[in-house]
């Protein structure tokens, strides 16, 4: 552990209590205090020659703490104004198949680079090119994960097609 890092350390052991204490009365809020502070220790811990020099890390640390309960706050009123609008339901529920629900569920057991490309290229019928651009990712790359995953549901999904075969 280098120097500038014990003093980060240091000041933490020697100034948490107070500095929670401090944004508590601040905040309203001891949680969010010291979920701040935290924060604001992460960042010092991020550079910690230049936390040393600082002439008043303690007020740095609080500064730092503020700004980021005014970030949070600020998403949050951005949350509680918009969220009524992103929760509303449209009127028909959307029922999913049987089998839709089989194979999202198989989909599901994927790995997340198989599974996305998987959905893109057979549930939103993306072309392979399509599928490379938004995922940023090489046609070739696409093509290798759309074997993998088929491969991987192959086994997973077997079972629905003959479950639907002895209804037919």
């Amino acid at each position: 552990m280098g120097a500038d890092v014990t003093v980060v350390r240091d000041f933490y052991e020697a100034r948490y209590g107070r500095l929670v204490v401090q944004l508590a009365g601040m905040t309203g809020s001891r949680e969010l205090a010291e979920e701040a502070l935290q924060e604001a220790f992460v960042r010092a811990l991020d550079r910690p020659a230049a936390f040393a020099r600082l002439d008043n890390p303690e007020a740095w640390l609080r500064t730092v703490a503020l700004n980021y309960c005014r970030s949070r706050w600020r998403r949050m009123a951005l949350w509680r104004r918009t969220q009524p609008r992103l929760v509303v339901r449209p009127p028909d529920a959307v029922e999913l198949s049987e089998t839709q629900t089989v194979v999202l569920a198989a989909l599901a057991q994927l790995p997340m680079a198989l599974r996305q490309v998987a959905a893109l290229h057979y549930l939103s019928d993306l072309s392979v090119e399509q599928v490379s651009h938004a995922l940023d990712l090489p046609s070739g790359t696409v093509k290798a994960r759309l074997v993998r995953a088929r491969d991987a549901l192959r086994p997973l999904l077997s079972a629905l097609v003959e479950s639907e075969a002895s209804h037919d």
